[in-house]
């Protein structure tokens, strides 16, 4: 993975977004080894998706689960892939024992 640092991807209020192979990380923001597992683990999803199914299988789940429950913050934190990233970011050496397609589950 490679770090981009910038201040306009991601959003205002989020600190990085991985984009297949990058994570952009927005100025200021301590890079710490838990937002670096959370970020590989997304870049793992993004091989499994071969790239092109990502985007299209994050959107989608974002958008039914905003339809769901019309909160932004709790849709994003529902989406398939964030719930697999945030629940294993801190765990050390999760990526050599994670099952493939694990957001599926």
């Amino acid at each position: 993975m490679k770090l981009v640092f910038n201040n306009i991807i991601p959003f205002k209020g989020y600190a990085a977004m991985c984009i297949g192979n990058l994570v952009f990380v927005r100025k200021g923001v301590r890079v710490t080894t838990t937002l670096i597992n959370h970020e590989a683990i997304h870049s793992e999803q993004w091989k499994e998706c071969l790239y092109v199914f990502f985007l299209p299988i994050y959107v989608l789940s974002f958008l039914w689960q905003f339809v769901r429950c019309w909160k932004w913050h709790q849709a994003y934190r529902s989406v398939c892939f964030e719930r697999e990233a945030y629940a294993h970011q801190s765990e050390e050496g999760y990526l050599s024992k994670r099952k493939r397609f694990a957001w599926v589950r």
